[in-house]
């Protein structure tokens, strides 16, 4: 995996573009993931915990839209969970918001 570029949301969450492809160029043909790492609102039952810092993915179908959202949460205009339909793991909804699971 290589980074394509790194950056910190106005909330302090630390986001990247990752390029995948060359790890994986059948599942990820070009660069549109973001790699994000908010706070869990609360813990799932094996490795996530409430308060610490994880993996969600925003998967895109395009580099140019990967870069609007990337700017996007950058800024502020848009946050995380704005994106929930890209999300690769939709149990991390419940992570951001701190709904059961």
């Amino acid at each position: 995996m290589k980074i394509i570029k790194k950056a910190e949301m106005p909330d302090g969450t630390r986001i990247q573009i990752e390029d995948w492809n060359k790890d994986y160029p059948r599942f990820y043909p070009t660069s549109s993931i973001i790699g994000c790492y908010p706070i869990a609102k609360i813990s799932d039952k094996k490795w996530i915990k409430s308060g610490k810092t994880f993996r969600l993915a925003l998967d895109f179908e395009s580099p140019e839209e990967t870069e609007r959202a990337f700017n996007s949460l950058c800024s502020g205009t848009r946050n995380i969970i704005d994106f929930k339909n890209h999300f690769e793991d939709k149990r991390d909804i419940q992570l951001l918001r701190g709904s059961e699971m």
